[in-house]
């Protein structure tokens, strides 16, 4: 099973021969379990320039955002080895998102063109997502302290449906959700802890567990992105090798017309996954929690996309679907 690695990111001021104001104080690091930082209160002076290192990974996506009152404060960012830049202050930008090359210490500067000004600076480099082979999904647990924000990442195809959902014992953690051209699809102030919507671009999107209260609360995550389910030209029937997470939940959607009759199937070492089907419409058709066999077969109500649903009932395994429609 692959583990989702917390990262620690350490920030320390260098000097390099710029003028470094002397209020920033030492190195941060994120708190555990978070993937992200912000210096509060932080002061550049006239004409002067803050900056900052980090080290950082290949393949890593970072974001840096300075927040001030004073519109004179622009970002520079480059590499430290191989002195490449991804944003100079000429641009004019307070915030950056993108993708680091290679393993290196990224500089980043806070460029002053104006009078002395405080701000506050912004360092997220959210946990990549992966699910497992055979995985429609993946369960992570995790704990976001006081008024902190654990930002993943995650990858994504046009037309796929994403499903997120927190649940923690406090009611109050919240989900916004974003992609990485900037699109807000969720908002943490719209206090939702479950999300599903059919994406419209590929591209990376960015699932934040926002805590809302100053006390650190375990959570856990379960993020979803089912399998749509295509027949090969001419067949009536398909089997899926799948594998499941202990506790974990895969999902496939099909579509399938009223009338039309459905069976499925799902074998696997032990019996210890369960079988959930239920129409776009909402009808569920067959609930593992009801009926804990691990067939079904029936006549279709409607014309939609159905979901089927394999439900890890123990330890994390391996398991076979057959799904078979005739008119």
């Amino acid at each position: 099973m692959k583990r989702i690695g917390v990262l620690i990111l350490v920030v320390y001021l260098l000097g390099m021969g710029t003028t470094v104001s002397h209020a920033q104080g030492g190195a941060i690091t994120f708190a555990a379990g978070a993937t992200s930082a912000t210096l509060v209160n932080q002061y550049v002076a006239a004409g002067s320039v803050s900056q900052y290192t980090l080290r950082a990974m290949a393949g890593q996506v970072m974001t840096v955002q300075i927040t001030s009152v004073s519109p004179t404060l622009a970002l520079t960012i480059y590499g430290a080895s191989d002195g490449v830049p991804f944003v100079r202050s000429d641009f004019g930008l307070s915030v950056w998102t993108g993708t680091l090359t290679i393993n290196q210490v990224y500089v980043i500067q806070v460029v002053n063109r104006g009078g002395a000004a405080n701000f506050n600076l912004f360092v997220s480099i959210p946990a990549r997502v992966n699910f497992n082979r055979g995985a429609t999904g993946t369960t992570l647990v995790g704990r976001a302290g006081g008024d902190q924000t654990v930002e993943y990442l995650l990858g994504a195809a046009q037309g796929q449906t994403l499903s997120v959902a927190v649940y923690a014992d406090t009611p109050s953690l919240f989900l916004s959700i974003y992609g990485a051209d900037g699109t807000m699809y969720l908002q943490s102030i719209q206090y939702q802890t479950a999300w599903t919507m059919q994406l419209p671009k590929t591209q990376d999107y960015i699932v934040q567990v926002i805590n809302t209260v100053n006390t650190a609360i375990p959570y856990t995550l379960q993020v979803q992105i089912p399998s749509r389910v295509q027949f090969a030209r001419g067949a009536v029937s398909t089997r899926i090798q799948g594998y499941i997470e202990q506790n974990g939940r895969n999902e496939y959607v099909l579509g399938a017309r009223g009338g039309q009759t459905m069976t499925v199937t799902i074998t696997s070492p032990y019996t210890t996954v369960g079988l959930t089907i239920w129409g776009d419409d909402g009808q569920p058709l067959k609930r593992y929690e009801i009926a804990p066999t691990n067939a079904w077969s029936g006549q279709l109500p409607a014309t939609q996309d159905y979901h089927i649903a394999a439900t890890a009932l123990g330890g994390a395994t391996s398991y076979v679907l057959d799904i078979t429609i005739v008119n």
